[in-house]
This record gives C-alpha cells, structure tokens and sequence, in this order.
C-alpha cells in the first residue's frame, strides 16, 4: 500500500492520494446529488425554497457549497492533514513546511479543481433529472461510459485528441500541472483542457440557472 501511493512527502505522493481520493468522490456524489437535489424535488422542498425570497442564485450557492464541503472532507482537508503529519515526523519540521509550501499551494489548488468540476455537474446533473434513477444513470454516463467511449476512439483512430473529453482524466492532468510533473505530451493541450473544465463549470452554472424552477408535486 505505501509502495502504491509513493508515501515519501514528496508532490508525487500526495497527487496519488488525491487521485484516489477524487475517484471516491465521484461515486459519492452521485448520492450525495441524489440526496440533496432529486430529494427537494420529490419531497417538494424546491417549491418552498423558490416559494420564499430565495432565488436562484441563492439555492445553487447554498447547495454547491454543501457539495463542495463534502467532497473537501475527501480530497482537501485529508491532503493537507497528511502535509502536517509529514512534517511533524520529518526529522526537521520546520524545513520541510517551509520547503514543501509549493506542495500545500498544489494541494489546494487541485483539490479547488476536483470541487467545483464535479460538485456543479452534479448539481446539474440532478436538477435536469430531477429524480434519482435518472440522475445516476446519466452520471454514470458522464463519468464511466463517456470515458471509455473516449478511449475506444483514441485506440480505434489512434487520436489522443478524444481523450479531452474523459473529464476525470482532465482533472488530473490539472493535477499534474499543479505539482509540476505534466509531460511536454500533455502540456500541449493544456490550454483546451482548461477550456473544457472551464465548460463544463459554466455550462452547468447556466444550466442551473435555465432549468432551476419551482415544480409542483403531485401525490
């Protein structure tokens, strides 16, 4: 297990640990979307939310910050504990907090990634489903079946350009960047993956913003 996740104190290590973590995060939000979306709409909370002075804006605020707390409790806050304890049991600890910085910035900033790429797809993910089955079928689509479609393509026409629509994949050559080990491969299409998670961000802000609305509930 040390061997698999590189426990050195060193940026590798922590990129690994935060792979791993992020795949985790990925299964849990499909129920933690399902919970906190599908549930205000067949429990009808939605129309009691939007019924008082709460907009838009103020649902999807509240419910991305949730979100992201949650996926934080799994990638970040976990991360930046194992930087502390590396320190604490390194034989300077001082030195190693004050040397490794550029490790805890990384951190933070691929973990900063993980939470709002995933955490407002699955908001909007569940407010266009609406109801749970749906809302994990699509999610499994996005995050499973796109991906591998991605890599059939990339190995069937021998084009890696396919693969910048495997999501997760872009979060962790975000990833890399962030700790510095991109390959010069990769790094080239560096600017169209933060295009594309940049899309993927707003296009499922606005998304909210069309779709959000008060739905009556029939029993």
């Amino acid at each position: 297990m040390v061997d698999r996740f590189q426990v050195t104190g060193n940026g590798e290590g922590y990129y690994s640990f935060l792979v791993q973590q992020s795949n985790a995060v990925i299964v849990m939000l499909a129920y933690a979307s399902s919970v906190m979306v599908a549930a205000d709409y067949s429990a009808g909370g939605i129309v009691f939310y939007l019924s008082k002075p709460i907009g838009k804006l103020h649902w999807i605020i509240g419910k991305a910050l949730s979100l992201m707390t949650v996926v934080s409790f799994q990638t970040l806050i976990p991360a930046l504990i194992l930087f502390v304890e590396c320190g604490v049991y390194s034989p300077d600890m001082l030195d190693y907090w004050t040397e490794n910085r550029g490790i805890a910035l990384s951190i933070i900033g691929y973990s900063a990634v993980i939470m709002l790429v995933f955490s407002f797809l699955a908001l909007a993910v569940g407010v266009v489903c609406q109801r749970t089955a749906p809302l994990v079928m699509v999610w499994g689509a996005i995050v499973l079946v796109l991906p591998a479609f991605a890599e059939m393509l990339r190995a069937i026409l021998d084009n890696p350009d396919w693969m910048l629509v495997h999501i997760p994949r872009n979060c962790r050559l975000m990833g890399r960047w962030f700790f510095g080990t991109l390959n010069q491969e990769h790094a080239q299409h560096l600017y169209f993956v933060i295009a594309i998670l940049l899309a993927c961000t707003v296009g499922s802000i606005f998304v909210l913003l069309r779709r959000l609305r008060p739905v009556e509930v029939v029993t």
